[in-house]
């Protein structure tokens, strides 16, 4: 008996937008589950929206992204197990929901990486249109390439309504170049294509809309005639942030979320705006923290110089008659001065030893954060 329902379909996300009956319907179908994609069910519900926020990028605003509020009721009368469901199983569900599209991803991750699958489906045939399998190591990374992966997987669909070809009689040839390539090419609010494209446009004004995932939307208004070539330079709404520590090694947090790796952090991809960024181990140094605000586009690296916390230690080498004595002192193998002495010292493990004395008189011992502790080395 398969897990219960309600559990099963949690990540199962939907938008509902109603829609004239005869626009082109798009159900979205996301497949993943917590305990399989390694994510919380906040985190995959954030990757969701990305791609359903980029078909809705990429598709005409007659496309509806469809979903149904009782998805539930329609799996259990259909008696699905949503983590087993693929293929013509996909495909009921969209046809449930009287979609004419079914775009399903999955999120799985494999120990270190993770692994995206997205599909597109038509209904109507139940015959598969695009399929692309991707992976990743980075989890920052997870929305971005769906959002890629979904753009790509997506061109069969916006081919599917392009309006049918004018006859080439009058029409002007017209270079549309974007940096980055690979935007979305609208004429008149209709799909054209990904740039670089040469779009046959008849003479006369028009109205051209780039887009591409990260970045500004552009709007042109132009006058079509021969020899026009558009070439714009698209601006992305990112920039990229590195962070580096002395010493290095420490965890960072970013607009308090914790990275994966620590420092040091290389041409991290983050949006524009405003950021908080903290570095630091709170049991051995002290954190630090800096408010950016990261234009768009721009690349700005951090240094946190972190000073460690401290503790102090106060060593004495006695006899055993207890009597104090005045010996050389060795600490984490290096000469640090006679006993008795007073040392302040990193926080953390460290060893204390009389230099010459049997490695059996060597204290191990552990320094925190503004404690002082009496030690006492003896010696036959």
């Amino acid at each position: 008996m398969w897990p219960t329902l309600s559990r099963l379909v949690a990540p199962l996300l939907v938008l509902l937008v109603l829609v004239p009956a005869s626009a082109e319907q798009l159900a979205v179908l996301d497949k993943s589950r917590p305990e399989e994609a390694g994510l919380s069910l906040a985190m995959l519900g954030s990757v969701a929206q990305a791609v359903r926020g980029e078909a809705r990028r990429q598709l005409p605003s007659q496309v509806g992204i469809l979903s149904d509020e009782n998805t539930m009721t329609i799996l259990q009368d259909m008696g699905v197990n949503p983590a087993e469901c693929t293929g013509e199983c996909e495909v009921a569900i969209a046809r449930k929901l009287k979609a004419d599209w079914l775009l399903s991803i999955q999120v799985l991750k494999v120990s270190d990486s993770w692994n995206l699958q997205v599909n597109l489906f038509r209904t109507m045939d139940g015959s598969l249109q695009s399929s692309e399998r991707q992976s990743t190591a980075s989890q920052e990374a997870l929305a971005g390439l769906l959002e890629q992966m979904t753009g790509r997987v997506l061109l069969p669909l916006r081919g599917a309504l392009a309006p049918a070809p004018v006859a080439a009689t009058g029409l002007v040839r017209v270079p549309v170049v974007t940096r980055p390539a690979g935007a979305t090419l609208t004429v008149d609010g209709a799909w054209v294509g990904e740039t670089p494209i040469t779009a046959e446009l008849t003479a006369g004004p028009h109205s051209l809309r780039l887009s591409m995932p990260r970045h500004e939307e552009r709007e042109l208004r132009l006058t079509v005639a021969p020899g026009l070539k558009v070439d714009e330079a698209l601006v992305p709404l990112f920039g990229h942030i590195s962070v580096h520590s002395k010493p290095a090694g420490h965890p960072v947090w970013l607009d308090g979320r914790r990275l994966e790796r620590p420092t040091p952090v290389d041409s991290l991809l983050v949006g524009h705006g405003p950021h908080e960024v903290m570095v630091g181990d709170s049991q051995l140094v002290w954190t630090l923290g800096e408010r950016i605000i990261l234009e768009k586009g721009a690349r700005q690296t951090l240094l946190f110089e972190l000073p460690p916390r401290t503790g102090g230690l106060e060593l004495r080498v006695q006899n055993l008659a207890g009597h104090d004595l005045e010996r050389p002192l060795l600490v984490d193998g290096k000469k640090v001065g006679t006993s008795p002495l007073q040392l302040r010292l990193p926080c953390g493990e460290h060893q204390v030893a009389v230099e010459g004395a049997p490695n059996y008189a060597a204290k191990r011992l552990t320094v925190r954060d503004r404690q002082v502790q009496q030690v006492v080395i003896e010696l036959p």
